[in-house]
């Protein structure tokens, strides 16, 4: 019953028939297993060829991958009843799909969430100058969680570095550097590569 060789062959022959519900309960089992931008994409398209009503049905897929996170729901930290959710299948359906940085951006400020880096960065990355000061908060997290695992040479953590300082005026830059220096004048090579301002 779950072998996608076989699920795949039904599916066509499904969306050649023109058996759009029974195609669309294929593509929805598919997105529950690998909730990727491309099989949301595919379930979307899938649902407008059943005839359901998109909007409605898009949001039942983020209701969906929210229920998830919260059934994923782990604790963090040694402190009691601190948890974290991770939202980054949403995140990466609002980046990659739809294309929405403000509802991506307003999840991942949330407290008590977790996303993954690389969407982070993306998001960071895409935001506009008006946006810097968000910017940077994404940044500074994405820093502060890779940092303690970076070494050299530090390719990662100094792009953040570098990244991050565009979005700071001149003397937040100069406060920022001096505490990295100060934080991990251990780490010489990394102290090496900082910038200089």
């Amino acid at each position: 019953p779950t072998d996608r060789r076989i699920e795949a062959a039904l599916l066509r022959a499904y969306e050649r028939d023109g058996y759009s519900e029974e195609a669309l309960a294929i593509w929805r089992q598919w997105l529950e297993r690998q909730p990727s931008s491309e099989h949301y994409q595919a379930v979307l398209k899938a649902a407008q060829r059943a005839g359901y009503d998109v909007p409605t049905y898009r949001q039942s897929l983020f209701d969906w991958a929210a229920s998830q996170e919260q059934r994923s729901e782990r604790v963090v930290g040694s402190q009691k009843g601190r948890t974290s959710v991770d939202v980054s299948v949403r995140v990466r359906w609002l980046v990659e799909v739809e294309k929405d940085q403000r509802a991506a951006l307003a999840l991942v400020m949330q407290q008590g969430v977790q996303c993954d880096g690389r969407l982070l960065l993306e998001l960071a990355k895409n935001l506009p100058k008006s946006q810097d000061v968000q910017a940077r908060v994404l940044l500074l997290r994405l820093f502060e969680s890779t940092m303690p695992r970076a070494s050299t040479p530090y390719t990662e953590v100094l792009n953040l570095v570098r990244l991050a300082l565009d979005r700071m005026h001149a003397d937040d830059r100069a406060l920022w550097l001096a505490s990295l220096r100060s934080q991990y004048r251990a780490k010489r090579n990394f102290i090496k590569e900082l910038p200089i301002s």
